[in-house]
C-alpha cells in the first residue's frame, strides 16, 4: 500500500512540476538571416543576459555558423517594457566573414544607422525576436541584414 500512495504522489509531483517554467521548443538556440541575399544560419550559439524581472534588458549573443562566420547582438536598456529597439550604441548587430579574426561589420560603424530589433517572446530563461539593418566597417563598405531572426535564445 505504501508503494501505491509513494508511486501515485511521485506521479503527481511529476505533473505538477512539468508544468513550471518556460516551454523551451525543438529549435531552441536558432538564429538565421540573410547577408546580401545570401542566407546564414547558426550552428553553435553563445548567450548570456537577463531579459525579464530585473527592470533592465541585457543580453549578448554570439551565433557562428558552419563556415566560421559569426553574428552577434547585444542589447542592453534600462526600459525593459520596450519590444521594438533602435540600433544604437547600447544596442546593435555585427557579422564576422570567415577567417577575418576580429574584422567586423557592426550596425554601430554605419554613417546612417538602420534597422532594429524586435523581441516577439521574452521570459526569464530565453528570448525570440526578429532584426533587419545595415553594417559597415570603419571604412564604409555596407552589407545590408534582412529577415534575421532568433528563436528562443536561452539565456
Amino acid at each position: 500500500m505504501k508503494l501505491k500512495k509513494l508511486l501515485f504522489l511521485s506521479i503527481i509531483i511529476a505533473i505538477s512540476l512539468s508544468g513550471c517554467g518556460d516551454n523551451i521548443g525543438p529549435n531552441a538556440n536558432y538564429v538565421s538571416f540573410e547577408i546580401d541575399g545570401v542566407f546564414w544560419e547558426s550552428n553553435n550559439i553563445t548567450a548570456s543576459g537577463t531579459a525579464a524581472g530585473t527592470g533592465v534588458i541585457s543580453i549578448n549573443i554570439l551565433a557562428e555558423n558552419d563556415l566560421g562566420e559569426t553574428f552577434e547582438m547585444q542589447v542592453f536598456s534600462a526600459d525593459q517594457n520596450v519590444i521594438e529597439y533602435v540600433f544604437n550604441q547600447s544596442i546593435s548587430i555585427a557579422y564576422s566573414p570567415a577567417g577575418t579574426g576580429s574584422i567586423a561589420y557592426q550596425s554601430n560603424n554605419c554613417t546612417n544607422v538602420s534597422g532594429g530589433i524586435i523581441f516577439s517572446e521574452r521570459a526569464v530563461n530565453f528570448v525570440s525576436g526578429t532584426f533587419r539593418g545595415a553594417v559597415c566597417l570603419p571604412s564604409g563598405e555596407v552589407k545590408q541584414i534582412r529577415n534575421g531572426f532568433f528563436n528562443q535564445i536561452i539565456l
